[in-house]
């Protein structure tokens, strides 16, 4: 009271104490929640006119605030779809990267489930629902046998020789599986700055794929 004659005001904590209590709040740590979240750029998957060659990759991002750690992978339930390589570590922000293959050499649509085993790092595991198309695949000796594809180092082309009749288009493949040309002509095409190593090679037809290789030095 003597207090409030001098200043003509209290002391504000004498008649709230409890405003003690709210000074501590702000003062103190604002820890921010976990969140383990995750989500599927999609779910639900279909690929046509794949090569067993070829390779796809799915992505699921780490939308949380929390860094993944030792994932365990991910797992095919039929075969029909096959688990090349899964990150196993992925930081906020960052995707999973899982790369499938296919395993089917018959002409024909396949069905299979990939699933994403998420438990530790998000209490949970994730599908995808994959669907795949093989177009008719003609593996042929004798014709493959003819078939002759020439690498030039000096002026680093490639040409090919006895091409089957009706052929359309060249693909060519490198050791990981990576498409990294596409040509509809099949002489001197140029293969410029590309690393040595084995290079696979399909010709398609109306009709079939007749596959090769050579090897750039």
């Amino acid at each position: 009271e003597s207090i409030y004659k001098y200043q003509k005001n209290r002391n504000p904590f004498v008649d709230h104490p409890e405003f003690m209590e709210r000074i501590n709040v702000i003062g103190g740590t604002d820890t921010k929640p976990v969140l383990k979240l995750a989500n599927l750029v999609q779910s639900t998957i279909n690929y046509t006119n794949v090569t067993p060659s070829n390779q796809r990759v799915i992505y699921v991002m780490n939308v949380g605030n929390q860094d993944w750690s030792s994932i365990v992978g991910a797992t095919s339930a039929s075969g029909k779809v096959t688990v090349i390589s899964t990150s196993n570590a992925a930081a906020v922000g960052e995707p999973v990267a899982i790369t499938i293959g296919f395993s089917e050499t018959a002409e024909g649509t396949y069905k299979d489930v990939v699933t994403l085993d998420l438990q530790n790092q998000v209490g949970s595991s994730y599908d995808f629902m994959i669907t795949y198309s093989l177009g008719k695949v003609g593996l042929k000796d004798k014709q493959m046998n003819k078939v002759a594809i020439i690498y030039n180092p000096l002026n680093q082309f490639i040409s090919l020789t006895n091409v089957p009749q009706g052929a359309n288009q060249l693909e060519v493949y490198d050791g990981a599986g990576q498409l990294v040309l596409l040509s509809s002509t099949f002489t001197d095409i140029p293969f410029v700055g590309h690393a040595g190593g084995v290079y696979f090679v399909a010709i398609k037809t109306e009709k079939e794929v007749i596959t090769s290789k050579f090897l750039v030095y």
